[in-house]
């Protein structure tokens, strides 16, 4: 049953990428949004005034939201001439007014808390009972934060999904430029729909090929998007399958070259294969210094998130046998992680590399007769 739960391991991957939520498709005209202004004007792209939108879906305790305010900042004033930008948060306004990046926020920022909470807006005024009617319409089947909707001109949703997608930024400069077909977006999102519906089949059947094919057209879809190698490559490794896997990686990296996180990913994956291809060590090296290399110097990447690149990194220099390197790298991901359970699972993984460099030096233990 290993290959069913391989399977199983890759549905949850699948279905965990970004989409439109489960009442709110691609294509869809824009519903009406209503909240409590905190910083800027209000926005309702369902009023309609020729722009385009982009309306975030975000929260004050959230790293990840954290990370895409100066991209979202950056889009706001860079394009504010034809786009309008607003995050909404269902926090209270005491929450959001307090929080230490919202002078950092360039633009509209708005609440539709839950109605038992009391709203007054930025001019001291009550201001009318809200029912969080409207997040709750928007979000209807995302389970997670930040979500962003780009809203065409004409009140379609054109995409939706984290702001830091490599996606959204070309999908939002067809929207401003009238380049981007919605129509043909909406398709393809159908056509992964149907893939997804046809993989519980495959689960229950246990089809390793099967679940190959639908992968690839997947891939075929999305071919930027890791959520369709990386199960697929789970799958060849826990089958022995070295060609998949080796080809798989091949496209993956080239496809995600500029993505770290997902490089990230990907190294870990390959490294883990080294025992299915002599090859993967040092294919997942190459992939795991690449994703360093970009997010070290980019402000979408927190501290934890660098140091796990770090930490990746420094997985493949113990892999290829360099115990001082490993060491090296692994400090300074122990250096930059900044929350106390990365701190303390990296500094157990940093021990481990030195007791195995003390060993290295101390040789075999002396034969006792």
């Amino acid at each position: 049953m290993r290959c069913l739960s391989s399977l199983v391991v890759a549905w949850f991957a699948l279905s965990a990428g970004p989409r439109a939520g489960a009442e709110l498709e691609i294509g869809d005209k824009a519903p009406a949004l209503h909240g409590v202004v905190v910083k800027g004007d209000a926005v309702d792209p369902a009023a309609g005034v020729g722009k385009v939108y982009v309306v975030e879906f975000w929260a004050t305790w959230s790293p990840a939201c954290r990370g895409s305010i100066p991209h979202l900042s950056s889009i706001a004033q860079r394009l504010r001439a034809g786009v309008i930008v607003v995050g909404v948060s269902d926090e209270d306004l005491d929450t959001v007014k307090a929080f230490d990046l919202l002078e950092r926020m360039t633009y509209n920022v708005m609440i539709d808390p839950s109605p038992e909470e009391e709203s007054v807006d930025e001019t001291g005024e009550e201001s009318k009972p809200t029912t969080r009617t409207s997040y709750e319409t928007w979000m209807d089947g995302v389970d997670s934060i930040p979500h962003a909707f780009i809203v065409s001109p004409d009140g379609r949703i054109a995409w939706a999904g984290r702001p830091l997608d490599d996606q959204f930024d070309p999908v939002l400069n067809q929207v401003v430029a009238g380049d981007y077909d919605i129509d043909a977006a909406r398709e393809r999102a159908e056509r992964l729909r149907d893939i997804l519906s046809r993989y519980d089949d495959v689960i229950i059947s246990g089809d390793v090929q099967a679940a190959f094919d639908l992968f690839d057209e997947g891939i075929a879809i999305e071919p930027m998007k890791l959520r369709w190698y990386l199960p697929k490559m789970k799958i060849a490794r826990e089958t022995a399958n070295k060609e998949v896997h080796a080809a798989t990686r091949r496209m993956a990296a080239r496809n995600l070259k500029d993505d770290a996180e997902d490089l990230n990913e990907l190294a870990w994956e390959v490294l883990i294969a080294a025992e299915l291809d002599s090859d993967a060590v040092a294919f997942g090296f190459a992939i795991a210094r690449r994703a360093v290399d970009l997010s070290l110097n980019d402000p979408a990447f927190d501290a934890d998130g660098k140091a796990n690149h770090l930490d990746t990194l420094a997985r493949a220099w113990y892999m290829v046998g360099r115990l001082d390197q490993a060491i090296e790298i692994q400090s300074r991901a122990v250096s930059m992680a900044a929350s106390v359970e990365h701190i303390r699972s990296m500094t157990q993984t940093l021990d481990n590399y030195r007791k195995l460099l003390e060993l290295s030096r101390s040789g075999p233990p002396p034969f006792d007769e």
